[in-house]
């Protein structure tokens, strides 16, 4: 058996070429787990509650992939215990249809609702209310999803600028060095046993 002496360089002995190698070899090397669960719930405690929505358990009810051109694509599973629709209302500055009559009658009451994946799902209970007041439900459902769309893509922006940073040059190479690794001169990674005692 012969025996063959390997040189091991930290990233900053490495060339600036084999530098970057190794951060294009590595990079992904933090979105191998799962990444997004911090995200997750910095999205349940930071931006839907702005909304009035409260989540019960943020993995469950976030979730995203990547389409076809790489972007990212959220949907949300929401039941209606989690969002306080008059709060959600008010906290987005939503006037609806005669919202006077609204507030006259409760009319919050009248309609079931959850959302599902990028969608508000509303039922509004109208063999309960007086035939005059059908008419204070025009567009519920195009105003509700109008805003559900923007908070969707805060959501995304969210998302897309943590795995943005985790992907990183920068972050790269700060995992790099905090992990110690050590590489041969044109930019393989060593195992750690193959360190200097």
């Amino acid at each position: 058996m012969k025996k063959y002496n390997i040189y091991g360089y930290s990233f900053e002995e490495l060339s600036q070429k084999t530098q970057q190698k190794v951060l294009d070899d590595m990079r992904y090397n933090s979105v191998d787990y799962g990444w997004w669960r911090f995200t997750y719930e910095d999205i349940a405690e930071n931006i839907l509650p702005k909304y009035g929505i409260i989540l019960g358990d943020a993995e469950q009810d976030i979730n995203f992939e990547f389409d076809s051109y790489n972007r990212i694509v959220c949907s949300l599973n929401i039941a209606e215990r989690e969002i306080d629709i008059k709060k959600f209302l008010e906290l987005c500055n939503i006037k609806l249809p005669h919202q006077a009559l609204w507030e006259k009658y409760n009319l919050y009451d009248y309609i079931a609702y959850k959302i599902t994946k990028r969608e508000f799902e509303i039922e509004v209970h109208t063999s309960k209310l007086l035939p005059h007041l059908e008419k204070c439900f025009d567009n519920i459902y195009k105003i509700l999803n109008e805003k559900l769309k923007e908070i969707l893509d805060e959501i995304e922006a969210a998302i897309k600028e943590e795995y943005e940073w985790l992907t990183s040059d920068e972050c790269t190479k700060e995992n790099i060095i905090a992990n110690d690794y050590i590489f041969t001169e044109d930019g393989r990674s060593l195992p750690a046993y193959a360190k200097e005692a």
